[in-house]
């Protein structure tokens, strides 16, 4: 079949194509990480707005999209490859499959669960989106470099491009540590509250020896912080200081539940949060401005800081801090 009588279809199908990425990028970046930031009484207004509006611009497109990638595969257009245009329809049944059976139902989970659990229902669409968001964009770039005849020799870049791509939505904290010079630092929050609804205990475990203060700035960091406290159990005092922007205060009972869900419950009471730009708590001590990883101090009765470290737990790495 001659290119130029399927041409309408295919513009169809990138037009479609092109509002749906710009769509997805946004949700993903913007969109969804707001919806933690919804006041308890508003959520469940904002959220139905939300799903109303929301089909009026995607369904179209989508529908557009999936009808037209169907129409494009059977009637193959000459200039395009079977591989590619199966490809293409391949990615966009996984994303429809994943709005499916993931998206929505997560979002039909947000109109019934408790007020303490929403948080941590949000950040799973946050995570699960990431699916939708890199095949919408891997479709867009490809579809990009066939328009511009370069598609072919950039089959490699794609494949390295996706790649990254999951490399970026699934990268986990390293599992190794780095040593980190002492520069005389102080540890400065001493009246933080604990997840038990407790005084955090820093004073009490430094009245009898230095105390193992770790910091963390991203709750996907909890595992390797889970790793301290179920070494260092009745061992060694020990507390975890997760870093929150103060924004977070909005919401302080989800974002305490969504804690609270993490970590075992006979450690709430050495978990304490700190409410605080990161960028201060970075600057008091002298960490990197973006920091990654769990950060490990041990500091004295004074609130010097005698040794740190960073990453996962290791008899190696504690000896060196007690040392």
């Amino acid at each position: 079949m001659n290119f130029l009588s399927t041409h309408w279809i295919l513009s169809l199908h990138l037009a479609s194509l092109a509002v749906m990425t710009g769509v997805i990028i946004y949700v993903q970046v913007v969109h969804y990480p707001l919806f933690a930031l919804v006041g308890n009484e508003a959520f469940l207004d904002y959220h139905h707005a939300h799903a109303r509006l929301t089909t009026w611009v995607v369904a179209p497109a989508m529908g557009i999209e999936l009808i037209t990638a169907l129409i494009l595969y059977v009637l193959r257009p000459p200039d395009i490859s079977i591989v590619s245009l199966g490809f293409n329809l391949a990615l966009v049944a996984v994303a429809w499959l994943s709005t499916a059976f993931i998206q929505v139902p997560l979002h039909n989970q947000l109109e019934i669960v408790a007020v303490e659990n929403r948080l941590l229902l949000i950040n799973t669409l946050v995570a699960t989106n990431w699916i939708r968001t890199i095949v919408w964009s891997l479709r867009g770039l490809g579809w990009t470099m066939w328009l511009t005849s370069t598609f072919k020799r950039n089959l490699l870049f794609l494949t390295l491009l996706t790649l990254s791509f999951f490399f970026l939505a699934e990268a986990s904290v390293p599992t190794w540590a780095t040593p980190i010079a002492n520069n005389s630092k102080e540890w400065p929050w001493n009246n933080l509250q604990s997840l038990a609804e407790k005084p955090c205990p820093y004073r009490l475990g430094l009245k009898k020896q230095p105390t193992i203060i770790l910091v963390s700035f991203h709750p996907k960091e909890q595992k390797i912080v889970n790793t301290w406290l179920d070494a260092l159990e009745s061992k060694t005092p020990v507390i975890e200081v997760p870093v929150l922007e103060p924004r977070w205060l909005k919401v302080r009972a989800q974002a305490t539940g969504f804690m609270k869900s993490q970590v075992n419950k006979k450690y709430h009471e050495f978990v304490c949060p700190l409410y605080q730009p990161h960028a201060v708590v970075t600057n008091q001590l002298k960490l990197p401005k973006n920091p990654s990883g769990v950060y490990v101090f041990l500091a004295d009765s004074s609130g010097k800081i005698l040794s740190e470290d960073r990453g996962i737990y290791s008899p190696e790495k504690l000896k060196q801090l007690l040392r």
